[in-house]
């Protein structure tokens, strides 16, 4: 789905890595991820053993479409590999400001500039249902900005219902 506001395309469906387990089968896609995408190059950090390179596992994913941060990475490097749509170029949209921090009603960033002004989410709501995508889920999604190295613990951004947050990367999530 094209967006004119941010001039970038969405992948429409919200849940793509549970469509692709489920079409797959599970350990298939997991495995053709993790063979696209053995490892993972970031900012050094204790979950990669302050090296900034975190080798994919197993581990890195739930069934259901849910990853940490790592998987997240993963899997859009895979969808670049295969070539998914005919682009390699997507990636996880980025934070409202940066460095991340808890923040609602921005609009300077990718999923800012979706959340409210594409979709007319509100402060306080879910992330609308809407004829422009399919299968959102009312649960947290991993953006590509990073928080600063070690800050109270916290490493990565997510979109969550109206607002973002750091979070570590070993939660798991949606991407």
């Amino acid at each position: 789905m094209y967006s004119s506001v941010s001039n970038i395309t969405w992948i429409r469906d919200t849940d793509l890595l549970d469509i692709l387990e489920t079409s797959l089968g599970y350990n298939v896609a997991v495995s053709a991820i993790i063979a696209a995408s053995p490892t993972i190059n970031d900012t050094p950090n204790l979950y990669d053993g302050y090296s900034g390179r975190h080798s994919i596992t197993s581990d890195d994913f739930q069934s259901g479409g849910r990853v940490n941060q790592f998987g997240a990475q993963a899997f859009t490097s895979y969808l670049n590999t295969i070539n998914y749509a005919g682009s390699n170029q997507w990636v996880l949209p980025s934070a409202c400001i940066n460095p991340p921090q808890s923040v609602n009603n921005q609009t300077n960033s990718q999923f800012g500039e979706q959340f409210y002004s594409e979709l007319g989410g509100t402060i306080g709501s879910i992330i609308p249902t809407n004829s422009k995508f399919t299968n959102e889920q009312a649960s947290s999604y991993w953006l590509g900005t990073e928080a600063e190295p070690g800050s109270a613990g916290t490493t990565n951004t997510v979109f969550f219902y109206n607002h973002q947050r750091a979070d570590v990367k070993t939660e798991h999530m949606y991407a």
